[in-house]
């Protein structure tokens, strides 16, 4: 995991959430039969994916959308 960013937010004003931006070689595809072909397949390139507290989140094709995203909920960053 190539970690690009990380920070955390408050969920509920108390709970700290951890949220990391890693850098990635390929966005997965959904592999469902019933998505259009641009959803379902793997796309290689570089990717920018969002994690909220350890769960894997959805990726974006450039980093300041990726922060976007993050900073709706508060998103404060540390420095690595």
């Amino acid at each position: 995991m190539n970690i690009i960013k990380k920070g955390y937010f408050l969920y509920g004003g108390c709970r700290r959430v951890e949220v990391v931006i890693c850098r990635e070689s390929i966005r997965f595809g959904s592999g469902d039969e019933e998505d259009p072909p641009e959803v379902q397949e793997d796309l290689p390139g570089t990717w920018w994916r969002l994690w909220y507290g350890g769960q894997a989140g959805r990726f974006f094709p450039s980093l300041a959308e990726a922060e976007a995203e993050a900073g709706r909920y508060g998103t404060v960053w540390e420095r690595l």
